[in-house]
């Protein structure tokens, strides 16, 4: 991935309108393919909501039973396939079925068969093998892009997502809780 530390901006420079940043909501239970998504998008311009585990509607909580905005929570959702809770196309079904507004949605998985291929395909989402191309995940931002409208406001603000300490952590820790 050469070209992975070359950040690429959104143009939000138009006269006498406030822009926004794009925001994206990245689901991966892989904590380090995680923060290097949110690192690439932030370099990117983007405000990254990122969540370890499925969370129906990051705006509403998963008890909610139905979007209550007008606009879209993000830009863009991004989830790995093999969630431990449910698939990322049972996550993006699900929101769907409580109105999620988001257009654009990818799925990525390690997991190449034809099945999942189709299934994202007559879903609308994109679909990235991991490990994925870069150039490949930026030639699609690049056609997501054009379609953003950043004058118009979001239509919610996602919970911060709190990643849980996890155990099997621990051993690279030492007592003083610094990484060893």
């Amino acid at each position: 991935m050469d070209g992975d530390s070359t950040p690429r901006t959104v143009n939000r420079h138009v006269i006498g309108v406030i822009m926004r940043k794009p925001r994206v909501i990245i689901y991966d239970d892989d904590v380090s393919l995680l923060k290097w998504l949110e690192a690439r998008f932030t370099g990117w311009g983007y405000e990254v909501f990122s969540y370890r585990t499925t969370v129906i509607c990051p705006v509403n909580g998963n008890s909610a039973q139905d979007c209550k905005f007008q606009a879209p929570c993000a830009d863009l959702m991004i989830s790995d396939f093999l969630m431990p809770q449910m698939t990322g196309t049972e996550l993006f079904w699900r929101q769907a079925e409580r109105g999620c507004k988001v257009a654009k949605k990818a799925i990525m998985s390690i997991c190449s068969e034809e099945r999942l291929l189709r299934l994202c395909e007559d879903s609308g989402y994109r679909y990235f093998e991991k490990p994925f191309d870069y150039e490949e995940l930026a030639g699609w931002l690049t056609d997501c892009e054009t379609n953003f409208d950043l004058s118009k406001q979001l239509g919610g603000r996602p919970a911060e997502a709190r990643h849980e300490f996890r155990p099997d952590m621990e051993s690279c820790l030492n007592s003083s809780g610094r990484q060893e």
